[in-house]
Formats: C-alpha cells, structure tokens, sequence
C-alpha cells in the first residue's frame, strides 16, 4: 500500500519487493527492453521461462560476442555465431531476439503497458511461477507482485503532466529505485 501511494518506507526485517525473484525477473525484462546492450539483464531473462538453452550455449554465445566486442543479445543473431553453434540452438537464440525486438517496438506505439502485459502473458510467466512455487497461494502472491510492477511502471507513466515521458524514462526510474533501494 505504501509504494501504492508513494508514501516512502523503510523495510526492517522480510524481503524488499525488489529483492524477490520475480520482480528481478521482470524488471531484467525492463532492463533488457531499455538496453539491449545489457548482458547481465539478458542472462537473467534468456532462459526464463525455460527456452533450452543451456550453459554451454551461453558460454559459446559470450565468447563469440566478447570476440565481436558487442553485447550477447546483438552476437545472438549474427550469421558468424553458425560457426560457432548447432543451428538449433542459434535459432532459439535468434527467436528471442526477435520476439524482444517486436516488444521493445511495441512499446514505442500508443500502448506501452499493453505490449508489457502481453509480454508477461505470451511468455507464459504465471505457469513459469506455478512450476516453480511451492503451492498455487505463493504461485498466485508472486504473479500479483508482477502485476503490481507492471501496475507501478503504468502509474509512473500517468503521473506525467508533460506527457514528455516514455515508456523508457519510467523503466529508468524504476530501476533507479530499485537501485537505491538495494544500496540502502
């Protein structure tokens, strides 16, 4: 209620709201949207929900990027990565990035919290959690904690009387907070 209301707090004790897993998950989404370039938001997300993509394709795909000197989300659909991995697996990798740059393109239209909602829905996130929950109640807590994130970066974007404000300015400042709330 009080992030609800912007009313500042300080947590003693329990777990910051941007502590839990699935507010890191979906705000590595934002980061990824924001900044592409951004390999640590890109490994957080990459195989979340499962995509199969493992370990070993990360490495490959880190090394050919790091040989390129670009991010891992560019490197992840570049032709020269063939060379370096199985076809299947350098298509899942470019299906990816595909689909996050149809996101991030939808997200610069007239409904930026509609593309962001459908992000959550298309990539199957609440049956993510339901797998790896311990019941439906905590399955079902953690998917309101994602709508209340997505709620959040919506009432930022409301809360512009300038209307100057995109969809990448509210992230920013949702990934500030984030930022100061884990330095505090």
């Amino acid at each position: 209620k009080l992030q609800h209301h912007q009313i500042p707090y300080r947590l003693s004790g329990g777990t910051s709201f941007f502590a839990r897993q699935e507010v890191k998950d979906l705000m590595s989404y934002f980061r990824l949207l924001v900044n592409p370039d951004d390999d640590n938001a890109y490994l957080r997300v990459i195989n979340v929900p499962r995509r199969e993509i493992g370990s070993t394709t990360l490495e490959k795909l880190g090394n050919y990027a790091s040989e390129r000197k670009i991010s891992m989300y560019t490197a992840s659909d570049e032709l020269g990565l063939a060379e370096h991995l199985d076809s299947r697996y350098t298509e899942r990798l470019s299906r990816f990035k595909r689909y996050m740059d149809k996101i991030r393109e939808q997200c610069a239209g007239n409904d930026p919290i509609g593309a962001i909602r459908s992000m959550v829905m298309d990539i199957d996130y609440e049956s993510w959690l339901r797998q790896n929950a311990s019941s439906d109640k905590v399955a079902e807590a953690r998917m309101g904690n994602v709508w209340f994130l997505v709620e959040a970066l919506k009432n930022t974007l409301d809360k512009d009387e300038d209307g100057d404000m995109t969809v990448e300015d509210a992230i920013g400042k949702l990934v500030l907070r984030d930022m100061l709330e884990r330095q505090q």
